[in-house]
C-alpha cells in the first residue's frame, strides 16, 4: 500500500507544471510633458513544463507591470497590470498617467485609467456618447488632447478620429475616417496627428495647440505598404519595418540612408532634422542628424541592446532603456561638446 502511494506521488509530481527557464522584457518607454518622469512596461514569462521535461506552455506570461521612475531611473512606484484592457501607457498634462487598451491587443476598451506618479488611482476618462469601444489612442506629446479611434457599435465603417480636451474633458474635433484605423500619431509639435490603417492615413493638420483660431486642415492618402509611419510638421515619412535603407515622404521623395537600415524613426521635439531609431535588428539604437532635404546625414550609434527609446519634451535628451531595464540619457550637447574637441 505504501509502495503504491509512493509511486503515485511520484506520478503527480512528474506530470506536474514546473516553471523552468524565465525571462523578462521591457517595453513602451514614455516621458511625461514635464520631462521629469518617465514610465515602462515589464513582463515576465516562464517556460512551463513538466518533471518530465515535456512543454506544457511555451513562455506563460506570469507578471506584468507598469513602473514609473524619476529622470534619474529612480524607481517611484509600480502599477500591476492585471487588467489587460489597460496595458498600454501614456503621460498627460500635469504628470498624470493615462492607461488604455494596447492597439495591438485583442481587447477593446471603452475607458482609461488615470494614476499620479505615486501610483494612486485619481480617475476614469470615457469615451464621447455615441462610441462604445476604442482601438488606436495617443495623447499628445504637450500632454492636452488625447486622439482616438472611436467606432459605434464596433462598426469601423462609421467610425471616427476624435480629439478630446483633457483640461474640460470635452471632444474638440471629430472626422468621420471611413476605413479601419488602428493606431494615432502625432508631431512632437503637438499640431499634427494622423489615423493610420492598412491601406489609407487620415492627417489632420491643427491650428494651434490651443485649438482656439483656425480650421482643422485633413487630408487623406494612401499608406502605400510602408509599416512605420512618422509625422512631422512639415513631412509624414514612412518607412518599412524590415530595415529597407531610405525613407518616403509625403511628396513620393526617396531619402537614401546609405547602409544604414533604420525602423521605428521617432524625431527630437524642436530639433529640426534630428531623429532616433532602431536598426533593423530591433536591438541597436542611432541617433540621426541632418536635413532630410539634401544635406548629408550624420549617424550616432548611441548603444547595443536596447529595449525601448523616448526623447525628452525639450528634445535635447534621449532616454533609452536597456533589455535589462536600465534607464540611461543620451545628451545631445555632452555629444556635441565632444565632436567640437
Amino acid at each position: 500500500m505504501m509502495y503504491c502511494l509512493l509511486l503515485l506521488l511520484r506520478l503527480c509530481h512528474a506530470f506536474s507544471p514546473v516553471p523552468k527557464d524565465e525571462f523578462t522584457i521591457y517595453r513602451s518607454l514614455t516621458c511625461s510633458p514635464s520631462g521629469n518622469y518617465l514610465a515602462f512596461q515589464e513582463y515576465r514569462f516562464v517556460d512551463v513544463q513538466d518533471g518530465l521535461g515535456c512543454r506544457l506552455i511555451p513562455w506563460e506570461l506570469r507578471q506584468a507591470k507598469t513602473l514609473i521612475v524619476d529622470s534619474r531611473g529612480r524607481r517611484l512606484s509600480v502599477l500591476q497590470i492585471a487588467d489587460l484592457a489597460h496595458s498600454k501607457a501614456e503621460w498627460a498634462a500635469g504628470d498624470r498617467l493615462i492607461m488604455g487598451s494596447d492597439p495591438l491587443g485583442a481587447i477593446r476598451s471603452s475607458s482609461w485609467s488615470v494614476y499620479n506618479v505615486s501610483g494612486e488611482y485619481v480617475t476614469q476618462l470615457r469615451l464621447e456618447a455615441g462610441f462604445d469601444a476604442y482601438y488606436g489612442w495617443a495623447i499628445s506629446p504637450n500632454g492636452r488632447y488625447l486622439a482616438y479611434v472611436g467606432e459605434p457599435d464596433r462598426d469601423w465603417w462609421r467610425a471616427c478620429l476624435v480629439v478630446k480636451n483633457l483640461y474640460n474633458g470635452c471632444a474638440e474635433a471629430m472626422v468621420p475616417l471611413t476605413f479601419r484605423a488602428e493606431e494615432v500619431v502625432w508631431s512632437s509639435s503637438s499640431k499634427t496627428l494622423a489615423a493610420v490603417g492598412t491601406e489609407y492615413i487620415l492627417v489632420l493638420r491643427l491650428p494651434s495647440p490651443e485649438l482656439q483660431t483656425g480650421e482643422i486642415n485633413v487630408r487623406r492618402l494612401r499608406r502605400g505598404g510602408y509599416a512605420t509611419i512618422t509625422l512631422t510638421d512639415e513631412w509624414i515619412v514612412r518607412a518599412s519595418s524590415d530595415g529597407v535603407s531610405c525613407l518616403v515622404i509625403d511628396d513620393g521623395t526617396r531619402i537614401s540612408l546609405g547602409n544604414v537600415h533604420l525602423r521605428n524613426i521617432v524625431f527630437a521635439p524642436g530639433q529640426r532634422g534630428v531623429f532616433a531609431a532602431f536598426h533593423h535588428d530591433g536591438k541597436q539604437c542611432w541617433l540621426v542628424s541632418g536635413s532630410l532635404r539634401g544635406e548629408k546625414l550624420v549617424f550616432e550609434h548611441v548603444e547595443a541592446g536596447v529595449a525601448d527609446f523616448c526623447w525628452q519634451p525639450d528634445g535635447r535628451s534621449l532616454f533609452y532603456l536597456t533589455e535589462k531595464g536600465h534607464l540611461k540619457t543620451w545628451r545631445l550637447e555632452q555629444k556635441a561638446a565632444e565632436g567640437r574637441r
